[in-house]
């Protein structure tokens, strides 16, 4: 959908739900930075 409020509400419901995940893989690159700059927080890795 390329929606940076929408990545991140579901990054955070990806972070605090069970099971736990590995790899983030958002697709547009306004999306991309801003689940980067989120995901550093908790030592993530993304790919982009």
């Amino acid at each position: 959908q390329c929606d940076p409020g929408e990545a991140t509400k579901l990054l955070y419901d990806l972070l605090y739900t069970e099971p736990i995940k590995i790899v983030l893989m958002p697709g547009c690159s306004g999306v991309s930075t801003l689940v980067a700059e989120a995901a550093r927080m908790w030592n993530l890795i993304v790919v982009g």
